[in-house]
């Protein structure tokens, strides 16, 4: 009777115990991620500067999970002590698809755990099965304790299991389709165009925010087709990072690459056409002088200047027209036309591009160049000095 008093009478201590010190109390806070569906627009807008790349950290301040690896995770490079620490923790979580972690709210703000969740997404493409978290706050006596961090999972882990299987087959069959190739800019080129042909620009597209609508479902927004971009670069040790902003005042994502040591900057939903078979290289290995007619960074990376327009397609295709000439825009046609039904140049100034256009079109010399063809549909940029015709 006595041990049997005893164990009741320490129960109810223990009850009341958290009675006076004040029961926790619980806040609950569900974040997600901005989701990013636009198309190619047409208006200009400006883009910050960026800065100078950060100098690698050495290789024992290098989490384990990317030791080894030759890439650079761009969000991770420039955290702090402390914030690797948080991006680690979240990493584990979200890759072992945890039910979460807690954190003491005296070390972590809820913005930190913010910050640090998007740049593990930025760095991450191959986490596809997440785009938000539960975030739990614990008080005690109206205090924050602490601050529990849960993944929302978009899909069950039978799910996961299937569609990372199948990646591995998708990414398998285009990577092995690469080793053959002899520089960095042969990869890119072949990634963006693999991505266009195969995958469609669909604003009901499911999974429209990862790489399985790009790569599975072949029917994707910006964002599908930035994060499957960028997934494929990183495959291949080729440093490529997702960058968001705006495009014509919307949402829109786009990818920052690394060729031969250069930054680039690629727009693959961009590259998309209306005409069939085509591909719209406009927007293609770009710099940041001509990113910055269209697209405005609202993302904070610190990237290297893009001001090297050596691995531009025009360039390295030799469709760089830098004056105005009928015999070698005829040349263009004859190289273009070989494997494709249009034919794309790109013009050196405003100049060359006006003279270009007054020739081809007004004085319709096109159809001297193509003199099978009745008819011809043409696009003008004069943002970027590009000259399409569909035949």
């Amino acid at each position: 009777m006595i041990r049997k008093r005893k164990t009741i009478t320490i129960t109810s201590i223990l009850i009341i115990s958290l009675l006076l010190s004040g029961c926790k109390t619980t806040e609950i806070i569900n974040n997600k991620l901005d989701f990013y569906s636009s198309n190619r627009s047409q208006s200009s807008t400006t883009i910050q500067k960026s800065a100078e790349e950060l100098e690698q950290k050495e290789e024992n301040s290098i989490p384990k999970y990317i030791q080894g690896k030759n890439i650079k995770y761009y969000a991770f490079e420039q955290l702090n002590e402390k914030q690797i620490s948080l991006y680690q923790d979240i990493y584990s979580v979200i890759e072992g698809q945890s039910e979460g972690m807690t954190f003491d709210a005296s070390e972590y703000t809820q913005e930190d755990i913010a910050d640090m969740f998007r740049a593990v997404m930025t760095d991450h493409p191959e986490l596809f099965y997440t785009t938000s978290y539960k975030l739990v706050k614990n008080y005690k006596n109206e205090e924050l304790m602490s601050l529990k961090f849960e993944p929302i999972y978009d899909m069950n882990q039978g799910i996961v299991k299937e569609y990372k299987q199948k990646l591995a087959t998708v990414g398998g069959n285009v990577l092995g389709t690469t080793q053959g190739m002899s520089n960095d800019y042969e990869k890119i080129k072949f990634f963006y165009t693999y991505l266009i042909h195969n995958a469609v620009y669909d604003i009901k597209a499911i999974n429209s925010q990862n790489i399985v609508s790009a790569l599975i479902d072949k029917e994707t927004v910006c964002q599908g087709y930035s994060k499957a971009f960028e997934y494929l670069c990183q495959k291949s040790g080729i440093n490529c990072t997702l960058v968001t902003g705006r495009a014509n005042g919307q949402a829109h994502s786009w990818n920052y690459v690394e060729c031969e040591g250069r930054g680039y900057w690629v727009d693959v939903t961009w590259g998309t056409s209306d005409y069939s078979g085509a591909v719209n290289f406009e927007n293609f290995m770009i710099t940041d002088d001509e990113i910055k007619k269209t697209h405005e960074i609202t993302s904070e990376l610190d990237l290297k200047e893009c001001n090297s327009n050596q691995y531009n397609y025009y360039i390295q295709e030799g469709l760089y027209l830098e004056e105005y000439d009928y015999d070698t825009v005829k040349s263009y046609a004859d190289q273009c036309m070989k494997n494709n039904d249009f034919i794309t140049f790109k013009c050196k100034n405003f100049k060359v591009f006006s003279n270009s256009y007054q020739d081809l079109f007004q004085n319709e010399k096109i159809f001297d160049i193509l003199p099978d063809i009745e008819n011809v549909e043409y696009s003008l940029n004069e943002d970027l000095y590009v000259i399409n015709v569909y035949v």
